[in-house]
């Protein structure tokens, strides 16, 4: 709840700031250019901040530890983890990025953070216990993918553009509707306020639907463009016995819908089951799609 509370307050205070600017610059909120202004900051705004607190909101709310060489206690399989993971990172250059973990049953992992020079990756401690070394191995290089492609920033920017075309395309249809209802050749009278607002909900919901589909396909994307950056890095046959190890385990283990799942950019899989919903291809097409590709090991 913070965090919404949160969110909600600092898109507060960017609307405020745009009103002042927007009043300074002569731009009327009434017009469509003044509509669509609004709409593009408060929409790339919030995702943005997202974005930028997004590796806050993994330990607020994950329960993510970030682990180092100064860790004690660590597992044989952890320490494994963390030595493999530096590696792979001196490798590829992200000198800065963060390790993690966090407790869940869950066979995931995740990377999220604002840039390649400030990210994070966590780890489950199901994955842990599940996967070997290599499918381990992986994972890893899985993860680094989707921070050397900058997915979170893309990802971001996408959501945040998809968030201003639902606001401002309802809040625009919703206008036309209510100025066709006003006209005298209708035989109808204008929407209310209320009428007004309850059918602006209405058009952001319908719109949503279709702008999450296209997010999902996009992000799909990005998940086989991590699994061939993976395949290149540390070898194919360690990706797909990586996939091989989530397919064998995803009916042995059904974790718990996570709702925290918005702070999290590029996870290794997800459980939804309908497709244009889905932000990850199907475990099958994914090894298919791998098999496919001839690797040069980096």
């Amino acid at each position: 709840m913070n965090r919404y509370l949160l969110l909600f307050g600092t898109n507060l205070l960017i609307i405020l700031i745009l009103s002042i600017i927007m009043a300074i610059l002569g731009i009327d909120s009434d017009t469509w250019l003044g509509l669509f202004f609004i709409c593009l900051i408060f929409g790339m705004g919030g995702s943005l901040i997202n974005l930028q607190l997004s590796i806050w909101f993994a330990k607020k709310f994950y329960g993510v530890v970030v682990i180092n060489e100064n860790t004690e206690n660590l597992s044989k399989k952890q320490l494994f983890l963390f030595k493999k993971t530096s590696e792979l990172f001196k490798k590829v250059g992200l000198n800065s990025t963060e390790i993690a973990l966090y407790e869940s049953d869950e066979i995931n992992a995740f990377a999220t953070g604002p840039s390649k020079s400030k990210s994070l990756i966590a780890f489950s401690t199901g994955l842990l216990e599940h996967m070997n070394e290599e499918e381990i191995e992986g994972v890893i290089a899985h993860e680094i993918g989707h921070i050397v492609s900058g997915d979170m920033i893309t990802m971001t920017l996408l959501q945040g553009l998809m968030n201003a075309f639902v606001m401002f395309a309802a809040r625009a249809l919703a206008t036309v509707i209510d100025n066709y209802l006003d006209d005298e050749d209708s035989g109808f009278g204008g929407l209310s306020i209320w009428g007004y607002w309850i059918l602006v909900w209405i058009l952001e919901v319908v719109f949503m639907i279709f702008a999450y589909m296209l997010i999902s396909w996009f992000s799909r994307k990005r998940e086989y463009a991590a699994d061939i950056y993976s395949s290149g890095l540390v070898g194919k046959d360690k990706m797909i016995s990586s996939l091989e190890s989530l397919k064998k385990s995803a009916n042995q283990i059904l974790p718990k819908e996570n709702k925290r799942d918005s702070i999290v950019f590029s996870k290794i899989s997800n459980s939804k089951k309908i497709y244009f919903f889905q932000t990850h291809p199907d475990l099958d097409d994914r090894i298919n799609y791998i098999k496919k590709h001839n690797f040069i090991t980096s």
